[in-house]
């Protein structure tokens, strides 16, 4: 799990990145990244039920998705509120297609 720290919590924080952010597009994410005044970054993980109608499935995505940020989270540079989404076809992606999606972004920034 995410500590309490690293992660999006407040409304207009999501609205700032959204209308400000820059966007990263993956294969199955799309990430938007803003500048931030703390010391951490801090993630938020997005999934629409139009995407994906089942609420379990919904939780299975951000599950894997938080476990991939918590995994990597050295690697991205300070100072990031970053909004994770995702695209129709996130049903059809592995763990690992979700991982090498996030690391390019990871890559892109540094």
């Amino acid at each position: 799990m995410l500590a309490k720290n690293n992660r999006l919590t407040k409304d207009r924080d999501f609205k700032r990145v959204w209308a400000k952010g820059n966007t990263f597009k993956g294969n199955f994410i799309y990430i938007k990244f803003n500048q931030n005044t703390t010391n951490q970054n801090r993630f938020g993980v997005v999934i629409s039920k139009k995407n994906v109608a089942h609420a379990v499935d919904r939780n299975k995505v951000k599950r894997r998705m938080r476990y991939i940020i918590q995994k990597h989270i050295d690697n991205v540079p300070s100072k990031l509120d970053i909004i994770i989404n995702f695209s129709n076809n996130i049903m059809q992606a592995s763990y690992k297609d979700l991982e090498n999606d996030y690391l390019g972004f990871v890559r892109r920034i540094n």
